[in-house]
């Protein structure tokens, strides 16, 4: 969320940058115990993370059309990011 205040980004795209970062940060929250109240199922979870992950890519598309090539290049950067990790995670319930 700090990234784009930092790279001097347009406001646009710092104002979706803490939009998306406070969403991200919500859904990790929701995730903390499978099954427990509050929790969201992990195939949502999954979901959700490439979700992110496209609409981020998505994002620096329509920056990078407004001729924010930085904001491309971030977001773009990010979404691939996102799904990279979604595509290595196992998710599954921890066993204890």
């Amino acid at each position: 969320m700090a990234a784009p205040f930092a790279l001097a980004l347009s406001t646009a795209a710092v104002a979706f940058s803490v939009v998306v970062g406070t969403m991200l940060v919500g859904l990790a929250l929701t995730t903390s115990e499978p099954g427990g109240r509050g929790s969201l199922p992990l195939s949502a979870h999954a979901a959700y993370d490439r979700g992110f992950g496209i609409g981020l890519v998505a994002a620096g598309l329509g920056f990078g059309i407004s001729d924010s090539y930085r904001a491309f290049g971030f977001f773009a950067a990010a979404g691939a990011l996102e799904l990279l990790l979604s595509a290595t995670t196992r998710y599954a319930p921890r066993r204890i």
